[in-house]
């Protein structure tokens, strides 16, 4: 594989991939001039914030936004310095972001509120309410309300100030092979799910299990996710079944905002009202997102009343334990009534089939036809797997995210860009790559699914071979058909 190529493969990657100091809002500070919370001395405030996330997702993206507005509205004499990837590689990821700003080690973060609950912040745990917070209206009506103000003063209980909580998506079922509709589709599954009480609690009540590791089909039945997140695209999700809400927590470490001035923790602030509304301005909806998701080759199923009765009556004894606190039982009438309140929101439009598992596998011959794997693959490529596998620098922030792989009648493109064409010969494929070069021989084969499973046969150069072997270490997934 050529340079070219690298360079080809980056760019088409990269063309693909309440606030607790008020309610609705903070009355917005208008200073007599500019304000220099620095003092005399001109030394710029730095503040560290972190997520777990990188930027293109939208917590990096808020916290990019808060950053910008800090900035701006100190004179730069506060300063918000990002840290990404936060516990990454850790299986707690989420409640690890926490404690590192828990024990000062970041000034500030995003952390979903779900993983707030596992560190003793109970009062958070009606945001995670199963079915509760289904809609946007609702989500930002929640997010502006006292609810977000008091649930949010728990945090002072374990050494962090609550700044807000900021929306990023409703959370929906997404199945690998089938959508999940009924309480039957989940006895027994496995759902891939970041570590929460509240996650393994949902999801025990409808008798299935959760699991941290990376999405794989073999191992999931499918996964909790939002429709904004693409490496889901492809799959079938349930549009109707709404856990709940992924909300952001902006949480600071309470020390760090004592040492604050007056002037400097209400520009903070002030700066959050911002964000938060800027989040809630131009968040994509979750019936557009669920558009997009259809255009990319997704699925969407509704599922019946009687499904959803189903869900809501197995979920009965998560109810029951958030209901023996009386102050979330209060906090979750609340919500009910502002729901009440609001009109009925639109719900995905239904779209696509789910694959067919009959459709092509076992009684596939192997052949030279190339029409024979016509169709849309997704595959996704992860940073810390690359290191690991030791694959050089340069060829790794190029190629890291998630592919969609077209073959169709001997050409194979990724988004709109040409990337080669390929030849079949049994069960080998020859791919030769745009930029030219010496083809690279693969072994093939489909899956009953219709997944596509690739494995090294030979190389014509093995300066690529660790970067290769990775990129087909697991099966592709098929997301759709092409004409």
């Amino acid at each position: 594989m050529s340079r070219f190529i690298v360079a080809l493969l980056g760019s088409a990657l990269l063309a693909g991939v309440a606030t607790a100091c008020g309610s609705a809002a903070v009355e917005a500070i208008d200073p007599e001039g500019p304000v220099n919370p620095a003092g005399p001395t001109g030394v710029p405030v730095v503040l560290q914030i972190g997520t777990n996330d990188f930027p293109g997702r939208p917590a990096a993206d808020q916290i990019q936004d808060l950053a910008d507005r800090v900035a701006e509205l100190s004179d730069d004499t506060i300063r918000l310095e990002p840290t990404w990837r936060v516990g990454w590689d850790e299986p707690d990821w989420d409640q690890y972001v926490a404690r590192e700003v828990m024990s000062g080690a970041l000034d500030l973060a995003i952390v979903p509120s779900r993983a707030l609950p596992d560190l003793g912040v109970t009062r958070l745990r009606v945001l995670d309410a199963p079915f509760l917070i289904d809609s946007d209206p609702l989500l930002d009506a929640v997010v502006t309300s006292d609810v977000a103000q008091d649930v949010l003063g728990d945090l002072e209980d374990v050494g962090m100030v609550g700044l807000a909580l900021i929306p990023e998506g409703l959370r929906h079922p997404f199945g690998f092979e089938e959508p999940l509709l009924g309480p039957e589709d989940y006895d027994g599954a496995t759902i891939r799910a970041p570590q929460a009480q509240a996650t393994d609690a949902l999801f025990a009540a409808l008798g299935a299990t959760t699991s941290q590791a990376d999405n794989n089909p073999a191992v999931h039945a499918a996964v909790e996710a939002s429709f904004q997140l693409d490496f889901v695209s492809g799959m079938a999700a349930t549009g109707n079944v709404t856990f709940y809400p992924k909300l952001g927590a902006l949480v600071m470490n309470a020390d760090a905002f004592d040492e604050l001035t007056a002037s400097q923790q209400e520009l903070l602030r002030q700066a959050v009202v911002e964000t938060l509304q800027w989040s809630i301005d131009t968040r994509q909806s979750d019936v557009e997102a669920a558009a997009s998701f259809c255009e990319q080759g997704g699925t969407v199923a509704l599922a019946s009343e009687e499904a959803l009765a189903g869900l809501r009556e197995a979920t009965q004894p998560v109810y029951a334990d958030l209901e023996a606190d009386p102050v979330v039982a209060a906090d979750i009438a609340t919500i009910r009534a502002m729901a009440a309140e609001l009109d009925e929101a639109p719900l995905p439009e239904p779209c696509g089939q789910p694959v067919a598992g009959e459709q092509l596998g076992d009684d596939l011959a192997f052949t030279d036809d190339p029409s024979v794997i016509n169709g849309v693959y997704r595959n996704e490529v992860i940073e810390e797997e690359l290191r690991a596998a030791g694959v050089p620098e340069d060829q790794i922030e190029p190629n890291v995210g998630v592919w969609s792989n077209t073959f169709q009648d001997g050409e194979w493109w990724d988004q709109e860009v040409v990337m080669g064409t390929y030849e079949l010969d049994g069960d080998l494929m020859r791919i030769t790559y745009a930029g030219g070069g010496d083809p690279e021989i693969f072994r093939w084969e489909l899956t009953d699914r219709g997944d596509l499973v690739l494995e090294i046969h030979e190389l014509a150069d093995d300066e690529w071979r660790a970067f290769l072997e990775v990129w087909v270490s697991e099966p592709w997934l098929r997301v759709a058909d092409v004409d």
